[in-house]
């Protein structure tokens, strides 16, 4: 059985206009962002990421999938505000962005939507490891009780020779 595909965009960048209550994504905003995206990501469904560039690195703040597509979805009244509150959270001017990963349609059979649940599941597993603070309110990876001591990613000690090689051998 082939296997389905997702396809990732380049990161679409967010303009945000400064208001009174800070800054926020307006709908002037939202037709700029549109402007820039090419037709076919706009009819195209699959996961988004909303994210943030920051001062050294790209933090992700919420993933989503799609029914229906893109354009309809990524910025629902629900969504919007949900983005407008995390980057009136953060005080910096970090710059937000969406990315897009594409459902690849192979023939004419029907749209696999339990896979894209599950690749949405995956994102937001992946996301959470990175931002454990993801706005996401589904499919959030459970907080585990334990740590791997030795590997330097909790900031609770130095990276020992085996925790370097066990995050070599895991790609962490």
């Amino acid at each position: 059985m082939a296997k389905i595909k997702f396809n990732p965009s380049k990161e679409y960048p967010i303009n945000v206009s400064r208001l009174k209550g800070g800054r926020q994504i307006t709908k002037e905003d939202l037709e700029s962002f549109w402007a820039k995206v090419p037709k076919e990501y706009k009819e195209a469904i699959g996961i988004y990421i909303f994210g943030m560039i920051i001062a050294r690195g790209v933090i992700p703040i919420y993933v989503g999938k799609t029914r229906r597509s893109f354009f309809s979805e990524v910025f629902t009244d629900r969504n919007l505000n949900t983005y407008n509150g995390e980057i009136v959270k953060r005080d910096r001017d970090y710059k937000p962005f969406i990315q897009f990963l594409v459902y690849e349609k192979s023939g004419r059979g029907a749209i696999n939507r339990t896979v894209i649940k599950r690749v949405e599941k995956h994102v937001i597993t992946m996301a959470s490891e990175k931002n454990p603070n993801l706005a996401n309110t589904q499919n959030k990876k459970i907080e585990s009780n334990f740590i791997i001591t030795g590997i330097g990613s909790d900031g609770r000690g130095a990276n020992t020779l085996p925790g370097k090689f066990f995050r070599k051998m895991m790609n962490y």
